[in-house]
């Protein structure tokens, strides 16, 4: 994301006004520290945070090294009578609670709170609400019998992912067989840890590659319009 669309959301953020009460709203932003620096802005981050930091907001780092011992340690408290958002990479939903939980020890509260990331951070939270705007998908369990249910459906290709992601390495996530299937689904846990819930099967479809449109909300605002694959505050 380059600086200037940075500052743009992050204006939107810090000044967006309710249509009626005009309450301007403050936010507490959550970053990743650097692993070996806790002081330090994790760099994927680091232009986000630092521009954030200059437009005013609150910014907090979560310690990357102590999160991965399972605790939270922040590099500041939190400002009076702002909700908090985290900003960094998707979190399981154990650590999504936890991060919540140390929050609310804070006495804040996260803005999203843990039922509503879940409802968009796993594809059965919102599948039912787009479904037929989207690739027709089925939800299994690991030990489901993959060679009957392909045979019955006969696909001409499976997009096979958990309830979160796909496979990103060169392999990929499409599967023409029940074999592969089981090849993407070993890799996933290989590389990634483990299977977030359970398996999603997904229609290939022939879509246009360059039609992508991504849209943005804040609560029931459309904040942005996109083609590009762009990061914001909120997910």
């Amino acid at each position: 994301m380059t600086t200037s669309r940075i500052r743009y959301v992050i204006r939107y953020f810090k000044f967006q006004c309710h249509p009626f009460s005009f309450e301007i709203i403050y936010m507490n932003i959550i970053y990743p520290s650097d692993y070996f620096d806790s002081s330090k802005a994790d760099e994927i981050f680091e232009a986000e945070y630092h521009s954030a930091k200059e437009s005013g907001l609150s910014c907090l780092l979560l310690s990357t090294q102590h999160a991965s011992n399972g605790k939270d340690k922040f590099s500041k408290g939190f400002e009076l009578n702002a909700p908090v958002i985290w900003r960094g990479r998707m979190l399981k939903s154990d650590e999504y609670k936890s991060l919540s939980n140390a929050v609310d020890q804070n006495g804040r509260n996260m803005l999203v709170s843990l039922e509503d990331y879940l409802s968009n951070h796993h594809i059965t939270g919102w599948y039912k609400s787009c479904e037929k705007y989207t690739p027709d998908t089925l939800f299994l369990k690991e030990g489901d019998g993959f060679e009957q249910i392909i045979n019955q459906l006969k696909w001409p290709a499976y997009f096979v992912k958990d309830y979160v992601k796909s496979l990103t390495t060169s392999r990929v996530s499409i599967a023409t067989n029940a074999e592969e299937i089981q090849e993407i689904i070993s890799s996933i846990k290989k590389f990634r840890g483990n299977i977030e819930e359970e398996i999603s099967l997904r229609k290939v479809e022939d879509i246009i590659k360059t039609s992508e449109r991504r849209y943005f909300y804040l609560e029931i605002t459309c904040i942005l319009l996109t083609t590009l694959f762009l990061i914001l505050l909120l997910k």
